[in-house]
Parts: structure tokens; sequence; C-alpha cells
């Protein structure tokens, strides 16, 4: 069963990853896994004037 991070702790991620940090270094930083950052990627992308994920 998938781990459920509090919205603070998503929102954090989100906003780190659309203001352009590499997604690998966020999840090192925030210590989880590149895949669970990526999840959220259509959600930043959709953001208007979002810096472009890597």
């Amino acid at each position: 069963m998938p781990r459920r991070y509090p919205e603070e702790f998503r929102r954090k991620v989100l906003d780190l990853v659309a203001a352009g940090r590499p997604v690998a270094q966020v999840a090192a930083d925030l210590g989880i896994s590149a895949q669970t950052t990526r999840c959220p990627e259509p959600a930043i992308r959709a953001r208007p004037g979002a810096a472009d994920v890597p």
C-alpha cells in the first residue's frame, strides 16, 4: 500500500520542483524516492509560469 504523506509535505515537494529544483535532488533532500516525487508532475506542469521539470 502506498504511503500517504501529509498535505503540507506534498505541497513542499510541489513547490520545490515547480521552483526548478531537480526531482532527484528534492527526493534526496527529503528522504523519499524520485518516483514518489514524480507522481505530481502533471499538476506541476499545469501551473502557469512553472519551471520545466527535468
